[in-house]
């Protein structure tokens, strides 16, 4: 590897040929990236003394027997984006050039001058002179872009797909230099005055995939899909990159070209998701997919695996354009399936279609299936269930279907679904309830519903339903017309309140903004299109018929169209005592993992890693057992963690913790971190991670240091706060009566599934989704905190209970007063919500608005004092001009935060993440009120 300082400009100068790898993305540069380029350029060249401009690197590997003639050809491996750029302009600079003939130039440093044509730039900067075929071009870029910039450098008809950054990027600078008065000599003087570092590596001794990697240069970030390219075509010979290119990836992103930025990686994620039953973080796609080629059957190969994947690549594309579905029956299924917009179930769509494909799954059934999952979906949104689990629920439901009975396996497997205990599945009765009374209008199924409702009134007549909008009946307006109160009643400030966005006062149309808030009479009868009367939506017509609108009216409107969802979005059939059967499983197989839960997903290559680390574990001392968790599997000696892990399927590793002070851990080869501090799953504070190839010779010497220090604790032979935090050594301090109370807890925490222990200076909590239970050491007694009740703890003793906000606290001592605790402990753990942080795929930012909107409407009906000012994501809510409160929305995240203080001075914060876990926030904001009002 030879690395030196050079002009950019000097690269293309003499016989030379840049050649982009194919597995390289196309040219992508925008406007922001040629703005920067093009001012770089100005900037420098406006200055005649000024010094030279660095710009980057630039990495190339010379080609072996690369001299044909003078030739010199080496492929750019890092610099594409620059040198392409670089490459447009100067074909600029030549069309203009030979538009007004030669350009005097000075050169620097004297009083001679030099004359510049279009044919010297052509010739210095675009073509390698006397040479033919692709030789004749100094820049060669991938297949996507070759066509295009060979045609405009030649001067040739553009092919039928011209790549689009390219065109885009020429007439960039033409548009520049079509300036009168921009000065030439100033733009290529700055061209010179660009400055590189160039990287030379030399063939059969550098890597050039790990540098590919590892290069972060200052154009845009590479993609998971750019890397995923990369990985798959980086090293094959060049002919079978041609070839690869060429027949499959280059027409595969050719399919993503028309879509929105991010569906390429999106869908790369989600093949992976089919592929390996487990759901790969965002930000680690491209590891996932390394994993999953490793694993893949020796001596495969590649481009089965390319074919796999340009294969499931044009069935993606049938999710994202349902038109390109060939049967009608299906494309409309899967029209209305994807008009719900959740985005999760992506994998498991590509499975049906696949499995649709190969026979497995007929046409018939592939619709049923679509409208199964639609109803799934739909009754959820509507009651109000979160969508976080189903991310990881959609990504394994493939497991448990069986493919000779398809859509019942299906059926049984959507029903079985639970979250937290609660039916995944909405029943008829709490669909029906949810639908007559709920907020639709807040919800994004509201549109999809009520134009399948339509549909439904007349299914033989098409029509178009983007140009129709929601319309409110009932106007929205606080402020209603004389004409709709009298309509309403006394009481019509009530019925507007509780029914206006409601499913019964709502419809579709055309004309929202010519209706308005109109009277019900104008509404009915504006003049053809606009009114009621002459609506083409039979739904609407038919409100024409009414003479008035009333509560009565919209209550029995809703329970006639909720009549007709129930049969649009039916439940499926199935006999009391199977349905209780199905419902029971599945809220056992909710609750704690067993071992071979963890190894589910995983391949053979990852189950016998585990299990050979496993088995050295157990192997260490005969008093280690085994306990499985919710998130990791556990080691003990006797009562104590000394080591958690758990398999990674996505990445073919085992990831896991050592319970003991990172300081004392002697680890000579550096095969763990330090991660005190931080959050995770386990106990301990030191971190490993093991590939398929891990020395476990040395992992073994680990893990037994571990478990010696656990022991030592145990013993007494390391004192019990030794290594540990302030909060744990005053625990450890504690009489003998009270280390015995403190045992039995920890012994009652560790059985509740799920539940993790987090030590930091002030105290140690405990948490499933968030904290629920923080314990300190106070006086010879316990103090416990608890956080997630629904109100004042129950039962014996409530009045040992003190409040302190949204916490509530008390002391223990006894064995008596943790048995009198401990409701409340239960309690608090099933009442938690999820916090941000959580690996769970946040709220849709849709329901983060309607929690923050529910939040605003409490506030507002505290008093007539009240009042609210939004300023961006911010809600600042106060009572009589005087602030008590914040709300913060944060979409990107998915929560809302409620900031405030209480009654003790202390300031209290609360996430609220979904519209069903909105009682703590209203809860919260109450109490902040009562404070400013008192």
């Amino acid at each position: 590897m030879i690395a030196e300082q050079a002009k950019l400009a000097a690269l293309l100068e003499g016989a030379k040929q840049f050649e982009v790898p194919l597995y390289q993305r196309p040219y992508s540069w925008g406007g922001p990236e040629r703005e920067q380029f093009w001012r770089d350029i100005l900037r420098t060249g406006r200055e005649p003394g000024s010094s030279m401009h660095f710009t980057g690197s630039v990495v190339f590997m010379e080609r072996h027997g690369s001299m044909s003639g003078n030739l010199k050809r080496a492929r750019l491996i890092d610099g594409q984006q620059r040198l392409t750029t670089l490459t447009l302009l100067m074909l600029a600079v030549a069309e203009r050039l030979d538009q007004e003939g030669e350009l005097e130039v000075p050169l620097e440093g004297t009083t001679d001058t030099q004359q510049i044509g279009a044919g010297d730039v052509r010739t210095d900067y675009l073509f390698n002179r006397r040479l033919t075929g692709d030789s004749r071009f100094k820049l060669l870029p991938t297949h996507a872009d070759r066509a295009t910039l060979k045609a405009l450098v030649e001067k040739q008809p553009l092919p039928d797909r011209p790549s689009k950054a390219v065109m885009e990027g020429a007439a960039f600078f033409r548009e520049k230099l079509a300036d009168p008065a921009l000065d030439l000599r100033e733009v290529l003087r700055g061209v010179h005055k660009l400055q590189v570092v160039t990287v030379a590596l030399e063939e059969g001794h550098d890597d050039p995939q790990l540098i590919f990697e590892s290069l972060n240069s200052t154009g845009k970030d590479l993609t998971q899909a750019d890397l995923i390219r990369n990985n798959v075509l980086m090293g094959l010979r060049p002919e079978e990159q041609d070839d690869l290119s060429r027949e499959y990836w280059v027409p595969m992103e050719a399919l993503f070209a028309e879509t929105e930025e991010g569906t390429f990686d999106r869908f790369m994620r989600d093949f992976l998701t089919l592929r390996t039953r487990t759901l790969p973080n965002e930000r680690e796609v491209y590891a996932a997919f390394k994993a999953y080629r490793q694993a893949r059957p020796p001596g495969e190969p590649v481009k089965a695996l390319v074919m796999d994947v340009a294969h499931l690549a044009r069935l993606y594309l049938r999710i994202i354009d349902p038109a390109q579905v060939p049967q009608a029956d299906v494309q409309l299924a899967m029209r209305d399936l994807t008009a719900l917009r959740v985005r999760v179930i992506s994998p498991f769509l590509l499975e049906l279609l696949e499995d649709h494909e190969q026979g497995l799954l007929s046409s018939e059934n592939l619709v049923g299936a679509l409208r199964l999952t639609e109803s799934f979906l739909l009754r959820r949104a509507v009651v109000g269930e979160r969508t976080s689990p189903l991310n990881r629920f959609f990504a394994g439901v493939g497991r448990d279907l069986k493919k000779d009975e398809y859509l019942r396996s299906l059926e049984r497997a959507l029903v079985r679904f639970q979250d937290r205990d609660q039916d995944g599945f909405p029943s008829d009765e709490v669909f029906a309830r949810a639908l007559q009374s709920v907020a639709l209008y807040k919800l994004n199924v509201c549109k999809p519903l009520l134009v399948r409702l339509e549909r439904s009134h007349n299914p033989k007549e098409k029509f178009e339903s983007a140009g129709l909008t929601i319309e409110h009946v009932l106007p929205q307006n606080e402020d209603l017309s004389d004409a709709w109160r009298d309509m309403l009643g006394t009481n019509w400030e009530d019925i507007q309140e509780r029914l206006v966005h409601t499913l019964g006062n709502l419809t579709l149309t055309g004309y929202n903004s010519e209706l308005g808030d109109r009277p019900f009479e104008e509404k009915k009868s504006l003049p053809e299109p606009k009114g009621y009367a002459h609506s083409r939506l039979l739904m609407t017509r038919h409100i024409a018929a009414t003479l008035a609108w009333t509560e009565d009216r919209i209550e029995s409107r809703a329970a006639a169209l909720t009549e007709q969802a129930l049969k649009l979005w039916p439940f499926p059939a199935f006999m009391p005592d199977e349905l209780a059967t199905l419902r029971t499983e599945g809220r056992q197989r909710s609750k704690v993992k067993t071992v071979e839960d963890h190894l589910e997903t995983s391949g053979a290559a990852l189950r016998a890693l585990f299990t050979q680390v496993r088995d050295r574990l157990l192997k260490l001392d005969a008093e280690v057992t085994e306990a499985p968790q919710k998130h990791y599997v556990a080691y003990k000696l006797q009562g104590a963690n000394f080591c958690d892990m758990v398999p990674q399927p996505s990445l073919n590793t085992v990831k896991g913790w050592l319970n003991l002070p990172p300081e004392e851990l002697d680890d000579p080869q550096h095969l763990t971190r330090d991660i005190s501090g931080k959050g995770k799953p386990g106990n301990g504070n030191v971190e490993f991670v093991l590939p398929l190839q891990a020395d476990l010779e040395a992992f073994e010497a680990l893990a037994r240091q571990a478990l010696e220090y656990q022991r030592g604790r145990a013993t007494g032979e390391v004192p019990k706060g030794a290594g540990g935090s302030p909060a744990e050594a005053e625990l450890a301090a504690l009489p003998d009566a009270q280390q015995e109370v403190r045992a039995a807890l920890e012994a009652r925490l560790q059985e509740l599934p799920g539940v993790e222990r987090i030590t930091n200076k002030f105290h140690i909590s405990y948490k499933d989704r968030q904290v629920f239970l923080e314990l300190r050491a106070r006086k010879a007694a316990l103090h416990l905190s608890v956080k997630g009740l629904a109100g004042a703890p129950q039962g014996d003793a409530a009045e040992a209970w003190e409040s302190k906000g949204i916490w509530w606290t008390r002391k223990i001592r006894t064995l008596q007063e943790l048995d009198e605790a401990w409701p409340a402990l239960l309690e608090a753990f099933e009442g938690q919500g999820l916090a941000p942080g959580d690996s769970e795929e946040v709220a849709p930012p849709e329901e983060i608005r309607q929690v923050q909107e529910h939040l605003i409407d409490t506030v507002t009906a505290l008093g007539s004092d009240t009042s609210t000012k939004t300023a961006g994501r911010t809600t600042v809510l106060m009572s009589g001009g005087q602030e008590f409160a914040r709300l913060r929305k944060n979409e990107s995240r998915g929560f809302v935060s409620i900031e405030g203080t209480l009654a003790d001075g202390q300031p209290q914060k609360l996430y609220v993440r979904t519209l069903g876990t909105l009682d703590q926030g209203t809860a919260l904001l109450k109490a902040f009120y009562e404070v400013a009002r008192a």
